[in-house]
C-alpha cells in the first residue's frame, strides 16, 4: 500500500495503491523476512524459507543487488544466482537509504550498493553492483546488521562485538568521534564486556540491547532520539524485560520497544 513509483511495491508497475493488496509474484513461496528502506526512491528485499532472496524498487547504486543500476524497477528478480543461493544460504536483510546488506547462515556480512562514505565497510567509497563480503570482519561469525541513512551497524553472534562503519556525523559510529570509518570499527569501550542481544539503527542515531535490559544509545539528539551526543549512553527500565528495539529510518526519529512482563 502507498507510492508505487519505481516498482516499489513489488506490483510490477508503477501504481500507488490505497488499500493493503498481495503480492501475486510471491505465490508458491514461504517468505520469513521483510525489509524495506525508509526515504530514498524505496526498494525491499524479502527472504523465503528456502534461504532465496528478492529485492525490488529503486536500483539506484546497485542497492537490490541485481548486478545493475537500473533505474526503475517492474518486476521480481532474485538477488542471488542459483549457484550463490547455494553457496551462501542467508540469515538476515537490511536495507539502508542507498545500500543493502545481508548476513549469511555461516556467519559472513555481504554488502552492496552506494559505497559512500565507506558505509559498505569496503575499505572504499566504491559502489557495489552485487553483494560483497565485508573482508575486515572474516574470522568473525556476524549476527546481525542494521542500516541507517549512510552508516550500519553490525553485532556478532555471540554478542560480545559490535562494529560500526560509514558516515560519522553526530557521532553515530560510537567511535567517540565523527570521522567516517570505512571498515568495521569495534564500537567504545563502553560496550565491552556486554552481551547485546539486539541493535536498531535509525537514520542519524543508533540503539543498542544488552542482556540486563538496558539501552545504550548514541548519535543525532535533535528530536530527543538520545540522551548525550557522541558516547553511548545508558537508559535502563527498572522492572521491565526488553525482547527487542527499533529505531524509525527519518531524521526526526522515533524510538519503539516492545516489552515482555
Amino acid at each position: 500500500v502507498g507510492e508505487g513509483q519505481y516498482g516499489r511495491l513489488g506490483q510490477g508497475n508503477s501504481d500507488d495503491l490505497y488499500v493493503p493488496t498481495i503480492i501475486s509474484a510471491f505465490q508458491g513461496y514461504v517468505v520469513t523476512q521483510l525489509v524495506t528502506s525508509c526515504g530514498s526512491d524505496g526498494h525491499s528485499m524479502a527472504l523465503t524459507e528456502t534461504g532465496e532472496v528478492f529485492s525490488w524498487g529503486d536500483g539506484d547504486f546497485g542497492k537490490l543487488g541485481h548486478g545493475n543500476k537500473d533505474y526503475f524497477k517492474h518486476q521480481f528478480k532474485t538477488m542471488f544466482s542459483q549457484a550463490s543461493v547455494i553457496f551462501f544460504f542467508l540469515l538476515q536483510l537490511a536495507c539502508g537509504f542507498r545500500h543493502s546488506a545481508v548476513v549469511t547462515a555461516d556467519g559472513k556480512l555481504l554488502t552492496f550498493g552506494s559505497g559512500e562514505s565507506g558505509r559498505l565497510g569496503q575499505r572504499s567509497t566504491s559502489n557495489k553492483m552485487l553483494p560483497e563480503r565485508v573482508a575486515a570482519l572474516e574470522g568473525y561469525h556476524v549476527g546481525q546488521v542494521s542500516c541507517g541513512l549512510n552508516h550500519t551497524l553490525v553485532l556478532s553472534l555471540d554478542g560480545m562485538f559490535v562494529w560500526a562503519f560509514g558516515d560519522g556525523d553526530y557521532g553515530k559510529l560510537g567511535t567517540g568521534s565523527s570521522t567516517a570509518k570505512y571498515y568495521p570499527q569495534v564500537v567504545v569501550p563502553t560496550l565491552e564486556g556486554l552481551f547485546i542481544e539486539d541493535i536498531a539503527v535509525g537514520c542519524e542515531h543508533v540503539l543498542t540491547l544488552s542482556s540486563t535490559g538496558d539501552v545504550y544509545a548514541w548519535g543525532c539528539n535533535s528530536e530527543g532520539q538520545v540522551t548525550n551526543m557522541h558516547c553511548c549512553k545508558t537508559v535502563h527500565f527498572d522492572k521491565l524485560m526488553l525482547a527487542f528495539i527499533v529505531c524509525q529510518k527519518e531524521s526526526k526519529s522515533r524510538v519503539l520497544f516492545s516489552v515482555l512482563f
